[in-house]
């Protein structure tokens, strides 16, 4: 007699969970930075163990500007790729949109605004990015710390 059987509802289940990846940018959706001044955007990718990408390339607006190959990297048992893109001396041609693609997988994008020195004096005086940014760190590193724990556990049993 041919049927779903109560493995194949667990088979299914797990599949969904092992597939569930994310791309993200640490920094958030919008990033200010100032004229003169460096800026980095991190890119957080949570793959599939055995699908795991082999290249990440960054864009700003629709140029690339740049390609970084995973392929001589050592495998992490975090499912996990971080990847920088550094904007150095930032000028306001800088400002845009920058999207992180890592192959195989969604990108994730963020808007960067560069201020000159008035603007940031009154952009510090209305809105505390330092605070947002450090709690958007520490949710990511919680968020990271239960997918270890989990992933662990799946693996011991």
């Amino acid at each position: 007699m041919e049927g779903p059987r109560a493995g194949d509802a667990y088979n299914r289940m797990y599949a969904d969970r092992v597939n569930a990846t994310t791309t993200q940018i640490l920094e958030g959706t919008i990033v200010y930075g100032y004229k003169g001044q460096n800026v980095n955007l991190t890119c957080i990718v949570n793959h599939n163990y055995d699908r795991r990408p082999s290249h990440i390339v960054w864009y700003h607006q629709k140029d690339i500007v740049a390609y970084e190959s995973l392929r001589k990297r050592g495998r992490s048992s975090l499912n996990s790729i971080t990847s920088h893109h550094l904007i150095r001396n930032a000028e306001f041609d800088d400002a845009g949109n920058y999207t992180c693609a890592p192959e195989l997988y969604a990108s994730a994008s963020t808007i960067v605004h560069i201020l000159d020195g008035e603007e940031a004096q009154e952009f510090n005086s209305s809105y505390r990015q330092p605070y947002r940014s450090v709690g958007t760190m520490l949710l990511c590193g919680v968020l990271v710390v239960l997918s270890i724990l989990y992933n662990h556990r799946d693996r011991m049993s």
